[in-house]
């Protein structure tokens, strides 16, 4: 268990990325899917692991973002609207390090 985050939401559009969402792609160079990504800081979970959000399932850390530091990650979802309506949460991580890259 890594403990207690705050979990945020982002969709891929310039409200959320800026000048990113143009490339659609995310750190790791895949296309970002709801369902699977999200944006973690890789001085706490690197890029490729697979972590579990209480309450939200697994995903893989394939993302980063300038606002997502220490205990805070960003889940992908399809729409702004829903990233809002997401809001923002408290809840409980675990990390398989064993797929750590």
């Amino acid at each position: 268990m890594l403990g207690e985050f705050e979990i945020t939401a982002y969709e891929s559009s310039k409200k959320s990325c800026g000048k990113w969402a143009k490339y659609n792609k995310t750190k790791s160079g895949t296309t970002p899917h709801k369902f699977r990504t999200v944006a973690v800081d890789p001085l706490v979970i690197p890029i490729g692991s697979l972590v579990y959000i209480e309450g939200i399932g697994w995903r893989v850390a394939e993302d980063s973002g300038k606002l997502v530091k220490g205990n805070t990650i960003d889940l992908f979802v399809d729409s702004y609207s829903e990233a809002m309506q997401f809001g923002r949460q408290k809840l409980t991580v675990y990390y398989n390090k064993s797929t750590g890259v």
